[in-house]
């Protein structure tokens, strides 16, 4: 396999949707994407950096297949939103260890991609079922609608 990280998001990417259907596949990757964020926690806790780095970098890989591949299918408008909302998330996960408080920053990117999958899941007509895990210790706002229907 290519060590690309966009090489291998895209394989992901065609995995996928050669399997499901195209708005279930993102939902799929999107739920995949969580768990590297929620299994990244305690590798930080316990301070097994390696592997916090390995959990990161793949679920940055996921969005960056998902934010070049899914805004192909759609309309310019909603490429422009989904663009900004996996590149937003792909900066902030890979800041996560450069500043203070990197458990916090780990909350806010696991919190605004599970906002981004209930997105997806409504536009697309799926179940919602991400749900943000920390968004109780601060105000949460949620990602404007996808149109998941051309995804």
């Amino acid at each position: 396999m290519s060590s690309n990280p966009y090489a291998r998001a895209a394989s992901a990417y065609r995995s996928a949707i050669q399997t499901l259907p195209p708005v279930k596949g993102v939902a799929a990757l999107l739920d995949r994407a969580l768990q590297h964020c929620a299994a990244a926690e305690p590798l930080l806790k316990a301070g097994r950096y390696d592997r916090f780095h390995d959990e990161i970098r793949a679920a940055i890989t996921i969005l960056s297949g998902l934010s070049q591949f899914v805004a192909g299918q759609m309309p310019a408008d909603a490429a422009v939103g989904w663009g900004r909302q996996c590149g937003g998330l792909v900066v902030a996960l890979g800041r996560i260890a450069g500043g203070p408080d990197p458990r916090e920053r780990l909350h806010r990117c696991h919190d605004r991609l599970a906002r981004l999958r209930q997105s997806w899941g409504r536009a697309a007509g799926l179940d919602t079922r991400a749900e943000p895990l920390y968004a109780g210790a601060r105000p949460a706002s949620p990602p404007p609608a996808v149109d998941a229907a051309h995804g």
